[in-house]
């Protein structure tokens, strides 16, 4: 047995400059990297056979990393890559089921990477052909990985593992182009003015005097909030509603994403109402929002820097 592997070992290190591995059959060149929003694997699939990655979530942050400095991810007991050959043609879909044990067959080959190699992750924007961003494109290579079965080893010494497309995970559509849409409040307090679209909010809770009752512009520096001015752009798992703002009780549908805007600024334009009271439009202007991790959010309205939110009326 020991003689059949060197022949095999052999061959991948005389055979391979393209850096694929084999084990026997083993092929993913033309196989597309897919990922399971339920859990941390991002993996490649061809028939029976899978390359999974188990990665820290911090690997594939939609964060740009600088150029010629990609996150470098350290495999050990919490970061792992594996390679599995199932005794049937296996699916993505499989590895993503609430129980992948009883959605996938069984095991027939297992090689796990020992602690030490590195998984090397690219981060860039990704936009489409109006200069839109759309997600991130996560680079992955896979280097001095050594696989190990029982006493075998194999070393995968350098590999283009390949591009995993990442959406951005909102929409963030609140742009009023067409100047009708209005804000909402909670019982005619200006403290809670907000918008809803789908499973998206866009919160502003300004300070005392930002909507006047004189016409003219009023400027936020939203780098410079604090608690007086916060705008909170929030994404939650389904429909969203007024009562979210105006209810004592908390909503039961989870948030799958909070930004706070972090730089910009907000501009809230106040002119006479026709019908009485005051009309108050909100804009942002070259705004930023950040959530916890430093994933960022830049708004704009195509070509420019001012995105209208919609008009709030005071009497």
């Amino acid at each position: 047995m020991k003689k059949i592997f060197g022949i095999i070992t052999l061959f991948f290190f005389l055979g391979c400059d393209d850096g694929d591995i084999i084990f026997k059959d083993f092929n993913f060149g033309t196989a597309n990297i897919q990922s399971c929003t339920n859990n941390r694997l991002v993996l490649k699939v061809n028939g029976s056979q899978a390359l999974i990655l188990d990665l820290d979530p911090a690997a594939f942050y939609n964060i740009e990393t600088p150029e010629g400095q990609p996150r470098i991810i350290t495999v050990n007991s919490t970061n792992r890559v594996l390679y599995r050959n199932y005794t049937s043609n296996v699916s993505a879909s499989a590895f993503c089921s609430n129980n992948p044990l009883t959605s996938l067959p069984p095991v027939a080959e297992e090689w796990v990477a020992l602690p030490g190699g590195t998984v090397t992750v690219e981060t860039i924007k990704r936009f489409n052909e109006q200069d839109v961003l759309v997600g991130y494109n996560h680079i992955i290579r896979l280097s001095n990985i050594t696989f190990t079965r029982g006493e075998e080893t194999l070393v995968l010494q350098d590999n283009d593992f390949g591009t995993f497309q990442k959406a951005l995970g909102y929409t963030f559509d609140f742009l009023d182009d067409e100047n009708n849409i209005l804000l909402n409040d909670c019982g005619g307090s200006a403290e809670r003015v907000f918008r809803v679209n789908g499973s998206e909010t866009l919160l502003f809770d300004l300070a005392a005097g930002t909507f006047s009752t004189t016409p003219g512009t009023v400027t936020v520096d939203l780098a410079n909030t604090g608690d007086d001015n916060q705008v909170v752009f929030t994404r939650y798992a389904g429909s969203a509603s007024n009562t979210f703002f105006c209810s004592s009780t908390p909503p039961v549908v989870p948030v799958t994403g909070q930004w706070f805007a972090t730089a910009g600024q907000l501009t809230v334009t106040t002119t006479e109402a026709t019908a009485g009271g005051y009309n108050h439009v909100i804009t942002l202007v070259n705004a930023v929002f950040s959530n916890t991790i430093g994933e960022t959010i830049i708004v704009t309205n195509g070509t420019s820097p001012e995105y209208r939110i919609g008009t709030y009326n005071t009497n």
